[in-house]
């Protein structure tokens, strides 16, 4: 039982100071993006070039 609570405890204290990424892909979040592009934002149909 001691062992299973320390195991647990150890978890819990793992997954405090573990970050969770927010970028794109899971990579980065807002604070370290320059530039992030919502594809799904783009008024055009599929297969058509984007120009700008």
């Amino acid at each position: 039982m001691r062992k299973l609570i320390s195991l647990i405890a150890f978890f819990v204290s793992l997954c405090s100071t573990l970050q969770a990424q927010f970028g794109p892909g899971g990579v980065g979040d807002s604070t370290n993006i320059g530039l992030w592009l919502h594809a799904e934002l783009i008024d055009a149909a599929n297969a058509t070039a984007v120009d700008t």
